[in-house]
């Protein structure tokens, strides 16, 4: 199992839409949360019934995330270890 006990921000343009809709946060967020959980789904299935180090995994699951990510939002960025986050964080488990 990966921990991240730091957040990861996600960031999107303000004023985003995908044709003639508008991106809100609630939707944003859902896409977000869809995301990382296909991107958890992959790494899992990538490494089941192997034994790699836990650093590989998390090496993995983080550049897919920045690879991946702006694939389905338009302008999205993924940040690790982000020092100004002032918010609280939602903490996301892939079940």
């Amino acid at each position: 199992m990966v921990n991240f006990p730091q957040p990861i921000l996600f960031g999107m343009p303000s004023n985003l839409q995908i044709g003639n809709v508008d991106i809100t946060n609630e939707l944003a967020a859902q896409v977000t949360a869809n995301t990382v959980n296909r991107i958890m789904r992959e790494t899992a299935d990538r490494f089941a019934f192997q034994e790699v180090s836990t650093m590989a995994v998390e090496q993995y699951f983080r550049s897919e995330l920045i690879r991946q990510f702006p694939l389905y939002v338009p302008g999205g960025r993924v940040q690790f270890n982000a020092m100004n986050f002032s918010g609280t964080p939602c903490i996301f488990r892939h079940l």
